[in-house]
């Protein structure tokens, strides 16, 4: 885990599922103690949350952790936001990787990362800030996940690939190892890609061929 050891408080940012989930697997596998989830939507909140208005009044950066738990919207970026928001407020970030998974001691995790169950993570990786690993998945020796990016479940990431930021890599996908793909790629589920890839590209589901997509179609694709 990133930061100050001696800080197990935690609160978490978000109200939905995903933030919901990440509250059992903190209650069960680690030894950070739940304290509440933070909202910042009117709609969402309810007498048992609280506003982000109030986050830094009622849970003080020097003594709570927090972590960030909000999906890929657009393209993970909405993640992004509050992970720059809440760092700005001066608090340090929760990770969690699940005690089932394999892992190297050369292996660097990022802030505000959450590694599900079954994963395979090869020596000499590199998981940067706010990565996604859902369940399942193997990633190769010395390859580097770039900050904001979500991998779902059963991917097979060969070795010495680089993931750009912001990626989304669907289910069942293959990614053949020595590749860089770039920022904001969406790689929909069960592709196969076997050449590095630019900016922006999108990877129909069951396909080997990126297409090239401008920046407004790419972020509304999720």
């Amino acid at each position: 885990m990133m930061g100050n050891p001696d800080i197990r408080d935690l609160i978490i940012f978000g109200t939905g599922f995903f933030a919901k989930t990440c509250r059992k697997y903190f209650d069960r596998f680690s030894d950070y103690r739940f304290q509440n989830f933070i909202f910042d939507n009117d709609s969402e909140g309810t007498e048992d949350f609280v506003h982000i208005d109030m986050v830094k009044k009622s849970y003080p950066p020097d003594k709570y952790k927090v972590f960030i738990a909000v999906g890929y919207t657009n393209m993970n970026t909405v993640r992004e936001k509050y992970f720059k928001v809440f760092k700005d407020f001066g608090y340090e970030f929760a990770s969690f990787v699940h005690p089932n998974v394999v892992w190297w001691n050369d292996t660097t995790l990022g802030s505000n990362s959450f590694i599900f169950e079954n994963n395979v993570v090869q020596s000499n990786c590199r998981i940067l800030d706010n990565v996604v690993l859902w369940s399942g998945n193997h990633v190769g020796h010395d390859t580097t996940i770039d900050c904001n990016s979500w991998i779902t479940s059963h991917v097979v990431i060969y070795s010495n690939v680089h993931i750009g930021r912001n990626c989304f890599v669907g289910s069942n996908s293959n990614i053949k190892n020595e590749l860089k793909i770039g920022n904001f790629n969406f790689i929909g589920a069960g592709s196969n890609v076997w050449q590095s890839s630019e900016d922006y590209s999108f990877y129909p589901v069951n396909r080997t061929k990126e297409s090239i997509l401008n920046k407004d179609i790419i972020m509304g694709l999720i």
